[in-house]
């Protein structure tokens, strides 16, 4: 599950929350450095190593990923990835030894669950998070990933196979709130496509942030003029059409970033407009600083 390291050159990360998120080329950084944590002394080193060396397959527990852990520079980089704040949760299924849930708890202020199936990485993870300081801000769980509850988490962090991603993704969508985020080291989730892509230390890391549902048929207004408007989504990617009477027009360019809509739609013809909204249950309010327009969906 390595990939061969790649020179890169050094730049900072950019945690600001940006307005929208449109899928980026590939481009390749490195963290800003903030200083490894305690974890890794030599103890933490041997206990890396043996995890290597041990087959999938621990004390007769069944391990649907091999276990490799992933470099910290690297889980660093995730984190900033990802935007974690203080005081959000930070959820790593597939924990091994904690480091990621440890390093969110220590250098990002932010709580933390890890799960795991192997009673051995669970022991070690608890171990280094209470070498850290932060036992008190994270829980580490023996457990099966596809049960874990994903309702309160803000951020998602995974290392697993393709597979086991695509299995898990109709719950992230069904259970994580839209504005959550999930960052995934070397897999993605097949069609849903990711928001961002990465390349640290010459591995892929991906971002995709929960969208909203937006899809359906909903009654829309804007500056007096009411149209039903047809919204078909496909996750973060918006099409579909509005109905003014006997003319129609196509919804273009349209995105889902966590509850916010945007798309472009000539509402009066031949002068497209780009109407921006927030989705608050069945409603769509108009966004401050743009067109003044809102919706009430009238079905899924």
């Amino acid at each position: 599950m390595f990939l061969p390291p790649v020179s890169t050159r050094s730049r900072a990360m950019d945690r600001s929350n940006a307005q929208w998120i449109f899928p980026l080329p590939v481009t390749a950084f490195r963290p800003r450095r903030r200083g490894f944590n305690r974890m890794l002394g030599a103890g933490l080193a041997a206990c890396i190593l043996g995890g290597l060396a041990r087959p999938a397959r621990a004390q007769g527990v069944h391990l649907d990923v091999p276990y490799v852990p992933t470099p910290h520079e690297v889980v660093e980089a995730m984190l900033e990835l990802a935007g974690v704040q203080p005081g959000e949760r930070v959820t790593d299924l597939g924990c091994g030894d904690g480091r990621m849930v440890v390093t969110a708890a220590s250098q990002f202020g932010a709580h933390g669950l890890g799960v795991d199936i192997d009673p051995e990485r669970i022991r070690e993870a608890r171990a280094n998070a209470a070498e850290a300081g932060v036992a008190d801000k994270v829980e580490f769980r023996v457990g099966d990933l596809f049960e874990v509850d994903l309702r309160d988490t803000d951020v998602l962090a995974i290392y697993l196979l393709e597979e086991i991603n695509l299995r898990l993704r109709p719950v992230i969508l069904a259970q994580m709130r839209p504005g959550a985020r999930v960052v995934s080291h070397a897999f993605s989730m097949g069609p849903w496509r990711p928001d961002r892509e990465e390349l640290i230390l010459g591995r892929r890391v991906f971002l995709w942030t929960v969208p909203a549902q937006a899809g359906g048929r909903w009654r829309a207004r804007h500056n007096g003029r009411e149209f039903t408007l047809t919204l078909e989504q496909d996750y973060q990617i918006l099409g579909g059409s509005a109905a003014f009477g006997p003319r129609s027009a196509e919804v273009r360019d349209g995105r889902v970033s966590g509850s916010e809509v945007a798309f472009t739609l000539e509402v009066v013809p031949g002068s497209p407009e780009l109407l921006r909204g927030r989705i608050d249950g069945e409603r769509i309010v108009a966004l401050d600083g743009g067109a003044v327009w809102s919706a009430e969906r009238l079905a899924r």
